[in-house]
């Protein structure tokens, strides 16, 4: 039994590698993109800037559109300086990086200009992406707002959950970032072994991107990835009132409390008692004119527009609808606007012009509040 049990594991052990072995079969440049050809799947690598590289793999090469967390107008120019693909491995080599490609076993390693390894994956597949990381501190994600500031042991991707991190991005001080498209999930970071698993997530392809250089230069390589936010209208920076169980003549009284203390307000936010939300009939895109009877014949708005004092109302990803919406699906999304801007009771037109998206930290699909505000 002692010498078959060794023997069993080692077998074991085997038939775990097997399954995460490629080999690439074939190398082809197009433009500025290095593609690899790993039987029936694919991986293409593409610089970002001097700094980044893009890696994308795709099982089966299905194409899969990215999710919201990188810029969706995200591309490049920028062709790697020099590729040699004289031996194994083949070198791409950029301004601050070289990333070898091992052929058989198919791994990538991505190093600084002078050769130091940054990462060096041992499993890369549609779902889960392993390596090892250069040792040293680690930041960036954080799956609640009271874990530590640095990165280690295992976390959930579920930014859906009360603040946690968008998606796992990690670096170190050690000249070393990796962000990936990840929705759902775990990161889980013990020594320097980095595992990341996706699981639900709308990208179908394991979309991750390598990054060097200082953390100031992380940061911008991590912005020229997912872009900037948006930058909101004026007012929305500026001083707002939230109330539940309030009419309109009580929300007057309130606005010229303001007003006449000298008190800064820019926005009125309303709960539940703006709109019909006990009505079945789409009540969660109607005013409700026993609260606020002036609404629907823009008396309301107009009011409060000469008071310099925008709407805001109370909006879920779930109403009077028969349950919740898929608002990664583009047709309940373009419903959900026709109706809040329907002709027969238009919220927009009659002031409503932002949205209090509630119950975004309740665990529904990590981007269902922001398809919904689209």
């Amino acid at each position: 039994m002692r010498r078959i049990m060794p023997r069993m594991l080692i077998l074991w052990c085997a038939a775990l590698y097997a399954l995460h072995a490629q080999t690439v079969t074939a190398v082809d440049v197009s433009g500025n993109t290095v593609k690899l050809t790993l039987g029936s799947n694919v991986c293409e690598l593409t610089p970002i800037n001097d700094w980044t590289v893009k890696v994308e793999y795709r099982p089966n090469n299905q194409i899969s559109k990215p999710s919201e967390i990188i810029d969706s107008s995200l591309s490049s120019i920028l062709s790697f300086t020099s590729i040699d693909q004289s031996g194994d491995p083949i070198k791409l080599t950029g301004a601050n990086y070289t990333v070898k490609i091992t052929k058989n076993p198919f791994s990538l390693e991505f190093t600084t200009s002078t050769g130091s390894s940054l990462y060096k994956t041992t499993a890369l597949t549609g779902n889960e992406l392993t390596g090892q990381v250069v040792s040293g501190n680690y930041y960036g994600f954080r799956s609640d707002p009271g874990s530590n500031l640095t990165v280690s042991g295992n976390r959930a991707i579920d930014p859906s959950i009360q603040g946690r991190g968008c998606s796992p991005f990690v670096w170190s001080t050690k000249k070393f970032g990796l962000l990936v498209d990840a929705e759902k999930g775990s990161l889980n970071l013990t020594g320097t072994t980095l595992q990341v698993l996706r699981t639900g997530s709308i990208n179908k392809n394991m979309l991750l991107f390598l990054m060097t250089g200082s953390p100031r230069q992380i940061m911008q390589n991590y912005y020229r990835v997912t872009g900037f936010f948006p930058v909101p209208p004026l007012w929305a920076t500026g001083f707002m009132n939230s109330e539940w169980q309030i009419d309109e003549q009580e929300m007057y009284t309130h606005i010229k409390g303001y007003r006449s203390r000298d008190i800064p307000l820019d926005a009125f936010i309303l709960d539940y008692d703006w709109f019909q939300h006990e009505e079945d009939n789409n009540g969660d895109f109607k005013w409700n004119v026993w609260n606020f009877p002036s609404a629907m014949s823009g008396a309301l708005k107009k009011t409060c527009d000469s008071m310099g004092v925008r709407l805001v109302g109370i909006r879920k990803p779930h109403g009077n609808w028969g349950g919740y919406k898929d608002f990664y699906d583009p047709a309940d999304q373009v419903w959900y606007w026709n109706s809040f801007v329907d002709p027969a009771y238009n919220s927009y037109e009659r002031g409503i012009i932002g949205y209090w998206n509630d119950e975004a930290d309740e665990g529904y699909p990590p981007f269902a509040n922001l398809y919904m505000q689209k």
